[in-house]
């Protein structure tokens, strides 16, 4: 007899098992940025922080839960987190989106042009920056 439900609970530890790789994946390219922009002396637009598999990218912008219209940083997960399902997919994109733009800024620093602005696009962009120091 096949229990549906051991099925259900293979998938999802499977699926929490791709968010943490992609959550460290995504960490390790946060953390040559964040370096990079340091070596280079380019401060990028949105800063990283750098918190393993747990990073995030800020959007110093103004914040909605501000009442007296201050700025305030905006975090965005390069993570996903498993309990916020759909909306945290998006936070994650709009994460992605901000990390490979800082990518675009170091690498139009160097005369370089970005790849794309996709999801995939941020780490082909990144390698493209970190191969431009072996021509």
């Amino acid at each position: 007899v096949v229990r549906v439900g051991a099925y259900v609970d293979l998938l999802s530890r499977l699926r929490d098992a791709a968010g943490e790789a992609m959550g460290a994946a995504l960490g390790y390219a946060a953390s040559v940025v964040q370096l990079l922009s340091g070596y280079l002396d380019i401060p990028v637009r949105y800063p990283v922080r750098c918190l393993g598999s747990r990073s995030v990218v800020c959007d110093p912008a103004l914040s909605p839960a501000a009442s007296n219209g201050a700025l305030a940083e905006v975090k965005y997960p390069l993570y996903l987190d498993p309990h916020l399902k759909e909306k945290g997919q998006a936070r994650v994109d709009a994460g992605i989106f901000l990390l490979n733009k800082d990518i675009e800024q170091l690498l139009n620093a160097h005369g370089l042009e970005a790849q794309g602005l996709g999801r995939s696009a941020a780490l082909t962009n990144l390698s493209r920056l970190v191969g431009a120091w072996d021509d």
